[in-house]
């Protein structure tokens, strides 16, 4: 279920202003492989929450933007590891970490969701011309729904 499509080209730095590319940083890239692989094969029914909170992982912003990214064809688990991260003591989302979840959930649709995520950056000051990006892409693939949702009071909003 995880998806290495792109990692490879990811350059979002670590926590210590690391150049190294997500996959190249080992720590990152085996903390994103172990909650991916065990959040993947978890045949267990209990809430994800639970999942993961009896892993002991520290996470970084850095490891929150690679995890994403490694579900970003599983939209459902990326909003619930972004949610979970979120609850975590001390920790803020930054804008990498909101587009991220951004491109998963915009290629299941959930452009409902997607909204407010774009909302809440907006709260936060967290807007991006990536993020722009990101939703103009999303529309773009699916023409149908593009015109009507550019013309929205909320796409308005933000610009």
């Amino acid at each position: 279920m995880c998806s290495h499509d792109g990692l490879e080209k990811t350059q979002v730095l670590d926590d210590a202003g690391d150049k190294t590319p997500l996959l190249k940083n080992p720590k990152v890239s085996e903390g994103a492989d172990k909650i991916c692989k065990f959040l993947s094969t978890s045949s267990s029914n209990s809430p994800i929450e639970s999942l993961l909170n009896g892993a002991s992982v520290d996470v970084s912003p850095t490891l929150v933007v690679a995890v994403l990214k490694k579900f970003s064809n599983a939209g459902v688990l990326a909003l619930s590891f972004f949610r979970w991260v979120e609850k975590r003591k001390g920790f803020k989302h930054n804008t990498e970490s909101y587009n991220a979840l951004i491109e998963a959930l915009g290629k299941i649709k959930q452009f409902k969701m997607v909204w407010a995520l774009v909302n809440d950056m907006k709260i936060k000051g967290l807007l991006s011309k990536e993020t722009f990006a990101l939703i103009r892409g999303d529309m773009r693939g699916r023409r149908r729904l593009r015109k009507p949702l550019m013309r929205s009071r909320r796409w308005r909003s933000l610009e």
